[in-house]
């Protein structure tokens, strides 16, 4: 009680850290297209929750081991643990963040 729990959906494909990194007998090397389609996935999942989510959320913590692949290689934004609302959009951010 009291707590808050985010679930996130499986993803057969894990991260895009360990598809690259930690590949098995029925995993093939990323084209280029398929690097392409997650790069541009992340950016389109970024600038929403930058600039269409009310409110905006910066979520801090970008790397490949939060980024998950779907069956078709669709990247999801996950580890939104150290994630920021901005209240007001307008408002100047002067703290640099980042790990």
């Amino acid at each position: 009680y009291g707590q808050h729990l985010l679930v996130y959906e499986f993803h057969k494909n894990g991260s895009q850290h360990d598809f690259i990194h930690l590949p098995d007998e029925y995993s093939k090397p990323l084209i280029w297209n398929s690097r392409v389609k997650i790069a541009l996935g992340t950016a389109r999942a970024l600038e929403y929750l930058h600039e269409v989510s009310p409110p905006s959320v910066v979520h801090k913590n970008i790397k490949s081991a939060n980024i998950l692949l779907d069956t078709e290689l669709n990247p999801h934004l996950s580890d939104s643990g150290l994630a920021s609302y901005i209240p007001n959009a307008d408002q100047v951010i002067l703290q640099n963040f980042g790990t």
